[in-house]
């Protein structure tokens, strides 16, 4: 949410299924990969949809790079729409792809907070704590594939929820 005194329900229902995500992985940790990656496939398109939705609800007072904006939205979308496409190289890559996905969508989550701080201070530092997790399990995945493959549900949960919570405070 950009506005202070505006509702963000795209915010709300992306924080949402990714809490619901995440808690559906911590409650069955042998959750099928392919119901996984599906899940998160919707989850990609819904967050680049909105994104790209959001996009005229953003002030051109936070001195905002629309382009990014629209880039990321659309590599939602991509990220979202290959994983429908191809759910084998999905299966195969799943550490790698989550270790991707995961950062860089921590790190645009910690450039678009620079615009935040002036607007609210409280959420401008949840989302620096919360970006600065998911780069940290980012780059471990990056770095150790083989670990996310045998531990993907709890790291995903873990990622989901801190999501799922930034994008519901976000929605308020």
């Amino acid at each position: 949410m950009y506005a202070a005194d505006r509702f963000d329900p795209f915010s709300l229902i992306t924080g949402v299924l990714a809490i619901i995500l995440g808690v559906l992985v911590l409650y069955d940790p042998i959750f099928s990969y392919q119901s996984m990656l599906t899940f998160l496939a919707v989850l990609a398109i819904v967050e680049g949809t909105f994104k790209l939705f959001e996009l005229n609800g953003i002030p051109r007072s936070l001195n905002f790079y629309r382009s990014w904006w629209i880039f990321i939205g659309i590599a939602d979308i991509l990220f979202g729409v290959l994983l429908f496409l191809f759910p084998a190289i999905g299966m195969v890559a799943v550490g790698v792809t989550l270790a991707i996905w995961v950062l860089v969508d921590s790190l645009f989550e910690l450039w678009l907070s620079s615009t935040l701080n002036n607007n609210n201070k409280g959420y401008y530092w949840l989302t620096i704590i919360f970006s600065l997790i998911g780069i940290i399990i980012g780059v471990f995945l990056l770095i150790r594939p083989a670990f996310a493959i045998f531990n993907v549900s709890l790291l995903l949960a873990v990622y989901l929820l801190i999501f799922g919570i930034n994008q519901i405070v976000r929605s308020f």
